[in-house]
């Protein structure tokens, strides 16, 4: 793989992964330009400037890019949650990506960055850092296999077979690689996420550091999504999911957020429900990589911020998503989800806006979550262009309390058992709406779509439920209204609709790493 092989080779030539990110994880004062691995490595404080780089920079073009937002286009578009306007959205709503679409190669190359950034990291912390090291030593090793089982996680998620690659030296000297077999790609994320669930801390003093309980509420969503890809669900996956999620839910002393508005509030970045979470800054100083562009990308109007520029994607909210929120009347996460006209966020302030920002767009609906205003908003967070202040959360605590209650249904019709209904009921008292006494797999289902809107993870629970009900997965999404729609005081129409979409499941490998690597698309070999 050419690709792939200039990514291996770059970061084992010298780079160390110290670059500033987020304002927490700074490495301060550290040269980053005249380090020398060989010499680095000697303390605490240097493992930890040195895993600090895995929360950002290569996620990079996974989180953003110059053609579309990879992972929101990915989990919102693909989905039927949203709708984008430019040049590249109706691939994804359409299912009809182009193997040359730049932006499928940047998604696969960002998430490979990763891998070869964890890799070197490890290597570098294995070769010169002294053992007596200790438990600093295992938790830096914890972080960089927790990515890389993240990153994983997500490509074979998305492509299915892909090359594991668990020494970036083998790269340099054998470029060209076979896919390994899906099943084998999964024992590797595990055996990564057993080591870092046993390796991490409990708690972290540095806030969306990753700990013991984000390791086991990943492994958790692995073995549920293993659980169904050979077309039927393992029981002892879906026992395994139960487990982990379990020790989480009943274990860790964390909870909810009180308020889920105000959990995705600037002012309440890396709150104890956010376990995984990609971390950014707004100072333009911090080197290009360390920026999140999905406001600038994702706002419905410039005037939210006060800045001027935004809107790349001319993102909207479905009318399939409309209707889901429509079924759950009272629902407060809505207007934490999207903007409809009418509303009013008072913490998006800017100077024409004192006030905060008023939706009076009738022909569309904006996306509200992760869109955090400008410079003035949520407490003078000096927001800007091209520079948001949130960290994109991959993973949250109600999604491991919804992977629990979903573990312990099972393939049961439905349940009554009482952790089930627990935290499921957890997270409806919380949204404003009537708990329930028995539990069903769609009830799980639509509150999952609910829970996490807008944060990428519902096309990966339609694709786990067409692993093991084809049938139902494929009717569902092409029956879904995958059009925008237009608002005015309860009234909605549809000046188009689309419906009828046929999905595809698996993207294309990207038409630059098969050009480069032919053994790619080859059968794919176990892993050794």
């Amino acid at each position: 793989m050419k690709n792939i092989k200039k990514t291996f080779i770059l970061f084992l030539s010298g780079a160390l992964g110290l670059s500033a990110c987020n304002k927490q994880f700074e490495s301060k004062g550290i040269p980053t330009n005249k380090l020398v691995a060989s010499t680095y490595y000697q303390n605490a404080a240097e493992l930890r400037a040195a895993t600090a780089n895995l929360y950002t920079t290569p996620w990079w073009s996974f989180n953003e890019n110059s053609q579309g937002d990879f992972i929101v286009f990915v989990g919102e578009l693909l989905s039927g949650n949203a709708v984008a306007g430019n040049a590249y959205g109706p691939q994804f709503t359409n299912f009809s990506i182009n193997t040359g679409f730049v932006g499928l190669d940047f998604g696969w190359q960002s998430l490979y960055d990763v891998i070869a950034q964890s890799n070197t990291t490890m290597l570098n912390i294995q070769s010169y850092s002294p053992a007596s090291l200790g438990t600093a030593r295992t938790q830096a090793i914890g972080e960089a296999r927790f990515m890389r089982a993240a990153a994983y996680f997500y490509l074979t998620q998305l492509w299915g077979a892909v090359p594991i690659v668990d020494n970036s030296t083998s790269v340099v000297t054998t470029p060209l690689l076979h896919s390994n077999i899906q099943s084998d790609v999964y024992k590797f994320i595990i055996n990564d996420l057993h080591y870092a669930a046993q390796n991490l801390p409990s708690t972290d003093p540095q806030a969306g550091r990753v700990n013991k309980w984000s390791a086991e509420g990943l492994l958790a969503k692995v073995f549920l999504t293993r659980s169904g890809i050979t077309g039927t669900r393992v029981q002892a996956d879906l026992d395994s999911a139960k487990f982990w999620a379990g020790d989480v839910a009943n274990n860790s002393g964390l909870s909810l957020f009180p308020n889920y508005y105000s959990a995705f509030l600037t002012q309440n970045n890396n709150n104890a429900e956010m376990l995984f979470g990609l971390q950014f800054t707004v100072a333009p100083t911090a080197g290009w990589g360390t920026n999140d562009v999905r406001e600038t990308c994702i706002e419905g109007d410039d005037n939210i911020d006060g800045v001027g520029g935004g809107g790349w994607d001319g993102m909207a909210i479905s009318k399939d998503l409309y209707d889901a929120f429509a079924a759950s009347p009272g629902d407060l996460r809505r207007k934490a989800t999207f903007m409809l006209n009418g509303d009013t966020y008072p913490e998006l302030v800017t100077a024409a806006n004192p006030n905060g920002y008023s939706m009076t767009n009738a022909t569309s609906a904006y996306v509200k979550k992760y869109v955090d205003g400008g410079p003035l908003a949520n407490n003078n967070m000096n927001i800007t262009l091209m520079h948001d202040a949130s960290p994109n959360y991959l993973l949250r605590l109600s999604d491991v309390y919804l992977i629990y209650a979903e573990a312990i249904l099972g393939t049961n019709a439905s349940t009554t058992d009482p952790d089930a209904l627990k935290y499921f009921n957890l997270i409806r008292t919380r949204a404003g709406v009537p708990t329930k006494t028995s539990l069903t797999w769609q009830d799980i289902f639509n509150e999952r779509r609910l829970e996490l809107a807008l944060e990428y993870q519902f096309w990966f629970d339609l694709k786990r439920w067409h692993d093991y009900n084809p049938t139902a997965a494929d009717a569902f999404i092409k029956a879904q209204h995958r059009n925008t729609f237009t608002y005015t005081s309860g009234a909605v129409t549809e000046p188009t609709v689309l419906t009828g979409v046929n999905p595809v499941y698996y993207l294309p490998y990207p038409a630059a790493e098969v050009s480069s690597d032919p053994l790619l698309t080859k059968t794919p070999v176990p892993y050794y």
